[in-house]
C-alpha cells in the first residue's frame, strides 16, 4: 500500500477508536487488549495477543465499524479481556477471516474495491 493510504488508514483507526471508546465501559472489570495491525496487499490484519487463553473462550462480535474481541482467561489469574478493532471505511468486516494460533488471534479484513460486493 502507498504511504498516503497507510496514513489515511491510521487516521481512520484513530477516529474509530475515539468514537467507540465507550464500548469498554460495558465490561468495567475487563482488561483492554492492545492489538496491532498491519497493512497487507489485499487488506488489513489485526494481531490480538491472547496469552493463556484457549480458543473456545474467544468471541468476536462483528459490527459495521468495529470488531469486538472478548476472551476469558482462567489461568494464571482469571480475567476478562476485551479488544476493540476498528475497521476503516473501504474494508469488509462482514467477511473477516479469523484464525487463532500460538496465543495470537489474527483477524483479516479485505479491502473493498469500488464496484465490488
Amino acid at each position: 500500500m502507498h504511504p498516503e493510504t497507510i496514513a489515511e488508514i491510521e487516521r481512520e483507526i484513530a477516529r474509530l477508536r475515539r468514537r467507540h471508546a465507550a464500548l469498554m465501559r460495558e465490561w468495567p472489570d475487563a482488561r483492554e487488549l492492545v492489538a496491532r495491525w498491519a497493512a497487507e496487499a489485499t487488506g488489513l490484519c489485526w494481531f490480538v495477543p491472547l496469552e493463556d487463553v484457549v480458543e473456545s473462550d474467544i468471541d468476536v462480535e462483528i459490527t459495521s465499524e468495529v470488531l469486538v474481541v472478548r476472551a476469558e482467561r482462567t489461568w494464571p489469574e482469571p480475567a476478562v479481556l476485551v479488544g476493540i478493532l476498528p475497521v476503516p471505511r473501504g474494508f469488509d468486516p462482514e467477511h473477516a477471516v479469523i484464525r487463532f494460533t500460538r496465543e495470537t488471534l489474527e483477524v483479516r479484513v479485505r479491502r473493498i474495491h469500488p464496484g465490488t460486493t
